[in-house]
């Protein structure tokens, strides 16, 4: 989380992050950014603090995350080159298949990332349990309490503290309605149109491997993505 002081922003990994770090730190009134990139909240929110975090389709999530890995870059990569799976990274629509298989077990979650273990044998893919560590305080913690998925989605639903969600698939609009309306006396307009009219927005974290060959799901694993990312479909893309 990176904390800016009247602003905090929860940065989920491969949601345009990097975008929006960019705009805030080059277009935004605010004090010098403390904290740590990609890190949950450790503690409670604090009051008059707005809080930002960034959501993306699991869809093309996932397929962003295999390229990601393609390229040799990552930490879902990393570890499972370590635990004998670099096969997995080809770029080619076979090996794509395999790889979402691989992470959609729950068991394989948890042998990636130990600390989304309940929450993956509790039926929630990895893309949601991510989104749920970027909403709520100390999430390891109170996930590791849950032995339902209703609890998972109760706990949820009391400790949310964003006040907004950015869409990567539309990041000009989210950060357009942050800049000029939620917050808009900690911005400058003059910097947030010239920020826009950068070309280079438009080319970046281009993946370099597998960037001609488009990715499918098969129906069989968009009815699995469909009910283990269920709250990321149902709350922001039904």
């Amino acid at each position: 989380m990176l904390d800016f002081g009247a602003l905090a922003y929860l940065d989920m990994h491969k949601t345009g992050s990097s975008t929006i770090v960019s705009f805030l730190q080059e277009c935004g009134r605010f004090e010098r950014a403390t904290g740590v990139r990609h890190n949950f909240m450790r503690r409670a929110p604090r009051p008059n603090v707005f809080y930002l975090s960034s959501v993306r389709n699991p869809l093309p999530l996932y397929i962003s995350l295999f390229r990601y890995g393609c390229d040799g870059l990552g930490k879902v990569q990393e570890r499972l080159t370590a635990m004998g799976h670099a096969d997995l990274y080809q770029p080619t629509n076979d090996h794509f298949a395999a790889w979402m298989d691989h992470m959609t077990q729950a068991e394989n979650i948890a042998r990636i990332f130990p600390k989304f273990a309940r929450p993956a044998r509790l039926g929630f893919g990895l893309m949601t349990i991510r989104h749920i560590c970027y909403s709520i305080p100390r999430p390891l913690y109170n996930l590791s309490r849950c032995d339902s998925p209703a609890e998972v989605l109760d706990l949820y639903a009391r400790t949310r503290c964003v006040d907004l969600y950015i869409r990567n698939e539309s990041l000009q609009d989210g950060l357009t309605e942050l800049s000029t309306d939620r917050l808009r006396e900690h911005f400058d307009e003059d910097k947030c149109a010239a920020f826009w009219a950068d070309e280079r927005r438009a080319r970046a974290n281009r993946s370099k491997s597998g960037g001609g060959v488009t990715f499918t799901f098969s129906d069989e694993m968009h009815g699995v993505l469909r009910e283990n990312e269920a709250l990321l479909f149902e709350r922001f893309y039904n």
